[in-house]
């Protein structure tokens, strides 16, 4: 049983919340990236049973694609959308999908003990946060995890939505090395070759994220990482 626990279950402060857009309407699924995640870490000689968290989960396709398969997983979300309107995967799976502010510092626990996962995803959620918030969103990363981290950070950061409602979502545009420094801060070694070697795009969650255009695609390992 997984609980979270955290003084900030919503993201107060994010438009993401206050006028829900990507809560809405993404739930992103892709039963292909499943095998292709337990075949990676098994390379990685990690032994099963895996777990995986996702942040910025939105209606929790990813988490239900590893659950729906056998595989630990637990998705948090800072908007609580889709929990007060029992939408997406939220109704079959209460017990692991949250809303928490991963901005600021919370604990998840399984069985009343703090727990850490095998491999974090954040597919296109850190452009979303404040730049005064991300030091801490990484070590609350860095203290989730004893394996790897797949992230995809949006290289435009562009602040309007799609939609051209004029609701500022992203922070604006950051070189690489400003994200980069900070998961070298908490330890983390970039492993960009990794991308196209065990997670090529057809596999991915996010169709819409192109590495060589729009993106920034990126696996991250713990410098004490046996690899």
């Amino acid at each position: 049983m997984y609980e979270v626990k955290t003084d900030y279950p919503l993201a107060l402060y994010s438009n993401d919340y206050k006028f829900p857009d990507g809560a809405m309407h993404d739930n992103n699924r892709n039963p292909l990236f499943v095998p292709m995640v337990t075949a990676f870490l098994d390379y990685q000689d990690v032994k099963p049973p895996y777990s995986v968290l996702d942040i910025g989960c939105a209606g929790g396709g990813e988490v239900a694609s590893f659950l729906d398969v056998g595989i630990e997983a637990v998705g948090l979300e800072g908007c609580d959308y889709n929990k007060l309107h029992q939408h997406f995967e939220w109704p079959k799976y209460p017990n692991n999908l949250f809303n928490c502010d991963i901005t600021k510092p919370f604990q998840i626990l399984q069985n009343g003990e703090p727990v850490q996962f095998d491999f974090i995803t954040a597919w296109e959620v850190l452009e979303h946060i404040p730049a005064e918030f991300m030091a801490q969103t990484i070590r609350n990363l860095r203290a989730h995890c004893k394996g790897f981290i797949f992230t995809t950070i949006n290289k435009d950061g562009a602040p309007n939505d799609p939609n051209d409602r004029h609701m500022v979502y992203k922070t604006g545009p950051k070189p690489f090395n400003w994200w980069k420094a900070f998961f070298i801060a908490e330890g983390f070694i970039q492993h960009n070759d990794w991308v196209d070697q065990y997670f090529p795009k057809w596999c991915w969650i996010r169709f819409d994220v192109n590495k060589d255009t729009n993106s920034w695609v990126d696996v991250w390992s713990l410098e004490q990482q046996i690899i």
